[in-house]
């Protein structure tokens, strides 16, 4: 039942065509056959070594197993060629296939993707993620002044383990009973409610977070969010912190065509500030203190900072991506830094502040 309602939800954004799956499945026969001669192949059967290993076999709806979601997963990457295949959409599929037959699947997935704004995580330098760092930041800073600067202090940004929870929209992160009650509410709300589940998962590990001993607290906190620990991560905590956000659904819409349009700006390198202004800066740019007039402009809503005290100094490191990957034989994370995110607007040397 579960499955036909997602599907329901979807409705406007996925667009079966009678034949399509099939005709990609046959498409795509040669690239099952033969992984070694196409990259996204390569990535599909490490993942899915990964994720569904051998020896414990999958079983789905309808006889589904591990072959059923390797077939979806050459389908759809011959079908849309842009996406091709990004880590963690093996794990998509497998939820989808205990709910859903192999093309609804197929076609579900299509319309996430689509629909649902997962295009931009999934396509190119993930350039969402980059936005959602922001929005989370704030959002957190929000609701838990002490938790928000604590991190900040460690000098953690949601961008380093955002890709492992929202890629794989929570899959690895969640009991499953709470992660099908957050996939209804993401069938129904949209992506916003990904970055409300993200900041209450986050306020459910508060306590946690705050309490770690001093010693090699860095280290211990990003392994506390990349392996989450599911004691508190029950479905009522999870949907009642993420709905019980002081913002509406529009605000974040706004907060993150705000995050957008600062990450396409020119920011000024260090060298031209010193020039400009004749003080020496140190090698970070430092942002400007919040003030309610850039509170109201990022939110849209003038009476909304009345209720917020500004006693943060806002300042952002260039923002950099994060993936992480898992050794085999220790099951111990390990943080792997990729370059940080090209846009037009800017530079090399451009750290991006808040305005």
């Amino acid at each position: 039942l579960r499955g036909r309602v997602w599907l329901l939800l979807a409705d406007k954004q996925v667009q079966p065509k009678r034949g399509v799956f099939d005709q990609m499945c046959q498409a795509s026969a040669e690239s099952q056959r033969q992984p070694d001669k196409y990259q996204f192949s390569i990535l599909i059967e490490q993942d899915l070594h990964q994720c569904f290993p051998v020896s414990q076999p999958f079983d789905g709806m309808g006889g589904s197993t591990r072959d059923t979601i390797r077939r979806i997963l050459h389908a759809y990457a011959f079908y849309n060629p842009k996406v091709g295949y990004t880590e963690g959409m093996c794990l998509l599929v497998g939820l989808m296939l205990t709910h859903l037959h192999a093309e609804d699947a197929f076609w579900l997935l299509d319309a996430i993707v689509h629909g649902y704004g997962m295009e931009h995580i999934y396509t190119g330098d993930m350039h969402r993620l980059h936005v959602d760092n922001l929005v989370v930041d704030e959002l957190l800073r929000m609701v838990d002044v002490e938790l928000h600067q604590q991190l900040r202090d460690l000098s953690i940004e949601p961008i380093m383990f955002l890709p492992g929870w929202i890629l794989p929209i929570f899959v690895r992160t969640l009991p499953w009973a709470t992660l099908v009650r957050v996939w209804d509410m993401f069938m129904c709300y949209g992506y916003t409610f990904l970055l409300r589940t993200a900041v209450a998962i986050l306020c459910l590990c508060r306590q946690t977070l705050l309490q770690l001993p001093h010693e090699q607290r860095r280290m211990m906190t990003l392994r506390h969010l990349v392996f989450v620990p599911p004691g508190a991560l029950s479905e009522v905590n999870v949907l009642n912190r993420a709905l019980e956000l002081p913002v509406t659904n529009k605000e974040i819409v706004r907060m993150e065509a705000t995050a957008e349009r600062l990450l396409q700006e020119r920011v000024p390198s260090d060298a031209t500030l010193e020039q400009e202004e004749g003080v020496r800066r140190a090698p970070s740019m430092q942002g400007k203190p919040m003030t309610k007039k850039t509170l109201r402009v990022l939110l849209g809503r003038k009476n909304y900072v009345e209720r917020w005290t500004m006693r943060t100094v806002r300042s952002y490191p260039q923002v950099i991506m994060c993936s992480v990957s898992f050794s085999q034989s220790t099951a111990t994370p390990f943080m792997t830094v990729l370059p940080p995110c090209r846009h037009e607007a800017a530079d090399k040397s451009s750290s991006l502040c808040w305005p």
